[in-house]
């Protein structure tokens, strides 16, 4: 008898440990969520169909957790991309659409649009403001170096005087790294968070090795090529045995 699971009950088993889990680690249910919505990948639109209130919640899930910053592959999953045009889980695919890629504006556009969902989904506004400032934040540094507190400010709508708050976080976040400079109020930032990693983040991750690769070369050339010219102490003893 082969003993492989089939596609139905290990989806069943995904599902009961991640409602297992549910009160015990919070993390650790959401990933066995996205291992259950994995399942479907390949099912038949009928089957799909079953996945719809799981998919949402597992959404839902994604956006409350503090330590999930990262939402493009749950945003790829077919389980997913078919409540887009759902007529009561089109909006748990909007706001997921605003967390992978969109900034703070986009996110006041949704809540003025479904000024209800946030509440009825079981999400904290306040803590969804949060998050989605330090991913727009992400966003900025990803595409400037050197960002002033004028600009974070006018981007995540805050004050200046809370643009500091806001930069400790991503840090802390490891959303990004960075350096403040308080007197020109400047943040230079080294390194950012890439939200969403597409063909345009592959060819510049190709272009940024073939850079490092050229460089490493020419590094190892010009030591090579100091290794045969004779050193200092080489034309010395040559000289000294010339004169004896």
């Amino acid at each position: 008898m082969n003993g492989e699971l089939t596609s139905s009950k290990k989806r069943q088993l995904y599902r009961n440990i991640r409602d297992l889990l549910k009160d015990i680690n919070s993390l650790q249910s959401y990933n066995w969520g996205v291992k259950y919505l994995q399942a479907f990948e390949g099912a038949t639109p009928e089957e799909l169909v079953s996945a719809n209130e799981d998919a949402a919640l597992t959404i839902t899930e994604a956006i409350k957790h503090p330590d999930i910053l990262q939402f493009d592959s749950l945003l790829n999953l077919a389980a997913v991309k078919k409540l887009e045009n759902h007529p009561k889980y089109g909006s748990s695919f909007t706001i997921l659409r605003v967390f992978v890629n969109e900034n703070f504006e986009g996110f006041k556009t949704f809540h003025d649009k479904h000024p209800d969902f946030i509440k009825n989904a079981g999400l904290n506004y306040e803590d969804c403001l949060r998050k989605i400032r330090l991913l727009s934040l992400a966003t900025l540094g990803s595409s400037q170096q050197e960002i002033t507190y004028a600009q974070v400010a006018k981007s995540l709508q805050i004050s200046e005087n809370e643009v500091e708050f806001f930069v400790i976080g991503a840090i802390s976040e490891n959303l990004i790294s960075a350096k403040m400079d308080q007197i020109k109020r400047t943040i230079y930032i080294t390194r950012s968070l890439q939200r969403v990693f597409n063909k345009e983040q592959w060819q510049q991750l190709s272009s940024t090795l073939q850079y490092w690769r050229s460089n490493v070369k020419s590094i190892l050339e010009n030591i090579h090529q100091a290794k045969q010219q004779p050193s200092a102490e080489q034309h010395f003893t040559k000289a000294i045995q010339q004169l004896s």
